[in-house]
C-alpha cells in the first residue's frame, strides 16, 4: 500500500500553479482558474490570496469543485483550470464539461489508494 500522507503533494500542485500563472523566459503565463474547495492550495485569508501561487490566478474557495469549475468556466474563461482531490461523480461530470468548452489546459488531480491520477 502506498503511503501518500504528507509527502508534498499540495505544495507541488501550488507549484505547478505558480510557475504556469507567472511563466517563464520561454513562455508566458496564462491565466489559471483554482477551484480550493478547502482552501489548502490558497489559503486565503478574508479575501486574501496567502500563498504565491502566480499573478495571473484567480481563486474560488470553499465551493465545491463541481459547482466551482463550472463557475470558472461560465464567468471567468480562464486558459487553466485547476482542482485538486477529484473524488466523486459530480467531479468528474465538471471536468468533462470544462473539457469540452473553450478551456483546453486542464489539471485535475486525485489520490487513488496505489497511484497518481491527471487528468489533461
Amino acid at each position: 500500500m502506498l503511503h501518500c500522507h504528507g509527502a508534498g503533494k499540495t505544495t507541488l500542485l501550488r507549484d505547478i500553479i505558480r510557475n504556469i500563472s507567472n511563466g517563464n523566459n520561454f513562455l508566458g503565463g496564462l491565466t489559471v482558474g483554482v477551484v480550493d474547495e478547502r482552501g489548502e492550495i490558497s489559503a486565503m485569508n478574508k479575501g486574501e490570496i496567502q500563498n504565491d501561487i502566480g499573478c495571473r490566478t484567480d481563486v474560488l474557495e470553499n465551493v465545491p469543485k463541481a459547482i466551482g469549475m463550472k463557475m470558472l468556466i461560465r464567468s471567468m474563461a480562464p486558459q487553466v483550470i485547476v482542482a485538486d482531490e477529484i473524488g466523486n461523480y459530480e467531479d468528474v461530470l465538471a471536468i468533462r464539461e470544462a473539457m469540452c468548452s473553450r478551456n483546453k489546459r486542464n489539471i485535475y488531480s486525485t489520490w487513488s489508494k496505489y497511484k497518481r491520477i491527471i487528468f489533461k
